[in-house]
């Protein structure tokens, strides 16, 4: 006789019931380490360099709210982790393996009323029966399971489907946002074939397939995507999440990359929180319902009792297969909405599609395909004179610009251009966070197309290095009134800068880090020491003298005045200088028994710089400020490595650096070609 299936459960043989036991375990332990870990390094975040990189992209939630984030986590890991006590303890106790230590093998409603005969023994455990039972209110075997199951994918798909709209809005991983958005459309559309096509002649099967769908999606949902993108970070971090070298934060692409995808990985508000929470459980409630839906075939099962066992599936069958009265939902409303989650899915789908067919765009270094956009989005915007074979003249960079969404740029970088104009349209850039310049003249940056606050209310960073600004001024957009209020770092290094506008420290930020190395200064700027910067270098500038006024800033931890014209060092300034001050200079200046020849560079300073010039002298062109040593021989460049190498050289008969420098900027004068 053939061996007929129970309506209830998914009957399974011995080996097939070790597996799915198996597979469930190891659900439960790697999801339970994985929000451990979560926990874990949150309740730390505030100690590593990680935290430095998130407030500084000003990413996630403030460091005060770091520990209940743990302890949400933390709860989700004890979860999982009960179910697998549970799963232990209930295979020793049973000396069979088990879900639970009151899992029963018996088959069919027999199950179900000794689990409800001991249920009435307390009135708790009375509510319980009729709630969580597997015939209760929210129950497997459930006269309501369906309507349940639809209120929970239609939550679910709606975080599921903002979570793929979030990645094709940060992640540029093409692959990644490709996987999960045939994942979320594949389990759109399995609400339909499961429940019309599928399993439909046996309900058990029909409800277990459903559930796995939906468990699968958030698997990946809840870990996934947070994993993969963690792993690729793992080179560039140790376990105390402090960073494995520096040189990566000179690299605009990784830092573009990481302020992007970070915010995958960490907690960035409330709601985001509610979301992962909501996918862990919902994890742990689909794997409950799919092992409450299994059962495992005796291994002494015979026809006599396999043919009481049809009597009863017949009669089950037509109770679970007909509209019960009093459902909430008809079953032509059910198929409706299934339809519904089937054109869902189209349309996702159809969305990711008309994303990924928008063009690749050369000045886009790092481009993101967000949905239902008319044009292309950068992350990195990347002005490359010599690669697009232009000179930077305004109606040139203009049309490029024009090209892609500027309120998406984060970083731009502008590189080897002969006689760079800014146009008005950098005022769109909203959401800049850093501006990099290298080796170019700057022609004309004006008034009109001006860094402000009320249009790059988010700049943190400015950069110009191996730039060449027309008379040797600082330009018009780098001294508004409306100067970005989060602008605090500003690095000029080797310019033709000559003087600052005496009026600057009323425009720029008080407590700035601010560096002007190896330009043409011959004094410091009033201005300057009126700003009383935290951290000031004026290495490498043709300075003979230095003001007392610049000893006795308060505020300032660091000071470099290396390879300068110095001859001595101002006598009794009129205050002594504050202990960290002191320190700082003192960093600066390890080996000042030559001051008359040259100021040695600060140690801190020369580490970072050296090894910067060790990447631009390999040839790192992937570094953002690294420049090609192939394209040095363009018209309007300078030729780098040479110059660095003589830079670098430290023996005492070399000439001062500064010299070295001024002798090839003055080749490099503005708007030469």
């Amino acid at each position: 006789m053939a061996r007929a299936k129970s309506p209830e459960v998914v009957q399974l043989s011995s080996w097939a019931f070790v597996v799915w036991w198996t597979l469930f375990l190891i659900l439960h332990t790697v999801v339970s380490f994985y929000n451990a870990v979560y926990a874990y390094y949150y309740w730390i975040l505030h100690e590593s360099y990680v935290e430095v990189l998130l407030e500084a992209f000003y990413v996630g939630m403030p460091p005060e709210y770091h520990h209940t984030i743990a302890f949400v986590y933390a709860i989700m890991s004890g979860m999982h982790l009960v179910c697998i006590l549970l799963m232990i303890v209930g295979s020793v106790w049973q000396r069979s393996l088990a879900f639970t230590p009151w899992s029963t093998r018996k088959v069919g409603p027999h199950a179900s009323k000794i689990k409800v005969t001991r249920a009435k023994s307390t009135v708790v455990r009375n509510i319980y029966s009729k709630l969580s039972d597997r015939h209760g209110l929210f129950g497997v075997n459930g006269r309501y399971f369906h309507e349940i199951q639809l209120l929970r994918e239609i939550a679910e798909t709606s975080l599921q489907t903002l979570q793929a709209y979030r990645m094709s809005k940060f992640l540029p991983r093409t692959l990644l946002n490709r996987f999960y958005v045939v994942l979320l459309t594949v389990n759109c559309w399995s609400s339909v074939f499961v429940n019309s096509c599928i399993f439909k002649g046996n309900e058990a099967r029909r409800r277990f397939g459903s559930i796995a769908l939906d468990c699968a999606l958030d698997l990946v949902a809840c870990m996934g995507v947070e994993l993969i993108i963690v792993v690729s970070y793992s080179n560039d971090f140790d376990l105390n999440l402090d960073i494995s070298s520096y040189l990566i934060l000179f690299n605009n692409e990784w830092m573009a990359r990481a302020y992007n995808e970070f915010q995958m990985v960490v907690v960035v508000s409330w709601w985001d929180l509610v979301s992962r929470a909501t996918f862990s459980i919902g994890l742990l409630i689909g794997t409950t319902g799919m092992k409450d839906l299994l059962q495992r075939l005796p291994l002494n099962d015979n026809q006599v009792a396999q043919s009481t066992l049809t009597a009863v599936a017949v009669k089950d069958t037509k109770k679970m297969a007909q509209s019960p009265t009093g459902t909430l939902v008809s079953d032509k409303v059910i198929r409706t909405i299934n339809l519904g989650f089937g054109i869902w899915g189209a349309l996702v789908l159809a969305l990711h599609i008309h994303a990924s067919s928008q063009p690749t765009l050369p000045q886009c270094l790092m481009q993101v395909r967000p949905w239902a956009t008319s044009r292309p989005s950068c992350y990195l915007a990347g002005l490359d004179c010599h690669t697009l074979q232009i000179s930077g003249e305004i109606n040139e960079v203009d049309h490029l610009w024009s090209e892609f969404d500027t309120t998406t740029v984060v970083q731009m970088l502008i590189r080897h251009c002969p006689a760079l104009e800014v146009p008005n349209r950098f005022t769109e850039f909203h959401r800049l966070r850093e501006v990099k310049v290298y080796n170019t003249t700057i022609k004309d940056w004006g008034e009109s197309a001006a860094i402000t606050n009320t249009n790059h209310p988010e700049l943190t960073g400015l950069y110009l290095i191996r730039v060449n600004m027309t008379d040797g001024v600082l330009p018009a957009g780098f001294q508004s009134t409306d100067f970005p209020q989060l602008l605090y770092c500003i690095e000029l290094s080797i310019t033709n800068l000559r003087e600052l506008p005496v009026d600057l420290d009323t425009k720029w930020l008080l407590g700035s880090l601010i560096a002007i190395e190896y330009s043409q200064l011959s004094v410091v700027p009033p201005a300057v020491v009126r700003l009383q910067p935290y951290y000031l270098s004026l290495t490498g500038n043709p300075i003979t003298e230095l003001p007392p006024e610049i000893f006795e800033i308060d505020v300032m931890e660091i000071l470099c005045i290396s390879n300068m014209n110095l001859r001595e060092l101002p006598q009794g300034p009129r205050e002594s200088p504050p202990p960290h001050a002191s320190s700082a200079i003192s960093r600066c200046r390890t080996h000042a028994d030559r001051i008359e020849h040259r100021n040695q560079i600060d140690q801190v300073r020369r580490e970072r710089d050296a090894a910067w010039h060790r990447n631009m002298h390999n040839g790192r062109e992937r570094d953002g400020l690294v420049e090609d040593p192939e394209q040095s021989e363009e018209p309007g460049q300078v030729e780098e490595p040479e110059l660095l190498e003589r830079l670098l050289q430290v023996s005492d008969d070399d000439a001062p650096a500064n010299a070295l420098v001024d002798s090839e900027i003055d080749d490099y004068t503005p708007g030469e070609e």
